[in-house]
């Protein structure tokens, strides 16, 4: 029985792998959309929904990965020596797992810094924008000015 957890287990860790794989991916398109002048922000509000997807996979992984290991914990750790090429299988993934994990969430930030960036310079070609439609207004009223002359007091007594 504890052979088939062990299986589970493995299994897991491979899809978690997977699953972190395919998160990478979505994260460096999203990065290579945030660095082109032409954003198409549709389709990175379409990738941050197959990420959240994707992360709720991760999360039920994550979940049945350590239902799993707890029914399995107490006979692991009285017969370690039965298990050693599958104990070192699962260190091997979980280390592979977790160096995809700190990159994801490096990538991450990055990206977030980058979004961020970028919306400011957005809001200041949009302040600079108005900026300028304001000049021109005002420029325009004052040259509407120029030929016009004020009323003036006059006296009509004959």
């Amino acid at each position: 029985m504890t052979k088939q957890y062990m299986q589970m287990l493995v299994d897991g860790l491979k899809q978690k792998k997977e699953v972190l794989q395919e998160l990478q991916k979505k994260t460096s398109r999203q990065t290579a959309i945030i660095a082109d002048e032409n954003a198409d922000w549709e389709e990175f509000d379409q990738l941050v929904d197959l990420k959240s997807a994707l992360i709720e996979k991760l999360t039920g992984l994550d979940d049945g990965f350590e239902s799993v290991f707890a029914r399995v914990k107490d006979d692991l750790d009285c017969h370690r020596s039965e298990y050693k090429e599958q104990i070192k299988l699962l260190q091997k993934l979980i280390a592979e797992v977790t160096e995809l994990s700190t990159g994801l969430m490096a990538c991450e930030e990055h990206n977030k810094e980058l979004v961020t960036k970028k919306f400011a310079e957005e809001k200041d070609k949009i302040r600079q924008g108005r900026v300028s439609s304001k000049v021109a207004t005002n420029y325009y009223k004052s040259m509407n000015r120029i030929n016009y002359i004020d009323p003036q007091l006059m006296d009509r007594k004959k």
